[in-house]
């Protein structure tokens, strides 16, 4: 984002702040939590493609990542995921 916008990193992270009301770095995880949220409700999904797909390297990270951005583990949401 700063090479396309041509202002440096400190302007560009206080820009975005000012608009998304929150820092980038937490924007992006919470898009990413969203997505990986969104995968887990998809019928016939897989927990463990769905894990490598965003780039986890073991259960136990994914596991941490969900229950910290999502309030549950996987196998809880796609269990009570409503399809």
């Amino acid at each position: 984002m700063v090479e396309l916008s041509g202002m440096s990193r400190t302007t560009v992270y206080s820009k975005f702040k000012e608009v998304y009301n929150v820092p980038i770095k937490q924007w992006l995880i919470n898009r990413k939590a969203k997505r990986i949220k969104r995968k887990l409700q998809t019928p016939g999904s897989v927990i463990k493609e769905i894990r490598y797909e965003f780039g986890f390297n073991s259960a136990s990270q994914f596991n941490r990542f969900c229950k910290s951005y999502l309030g549950d583990t996987p196998s809880k949401i796609k269990k009570n995921s409503n399809y």
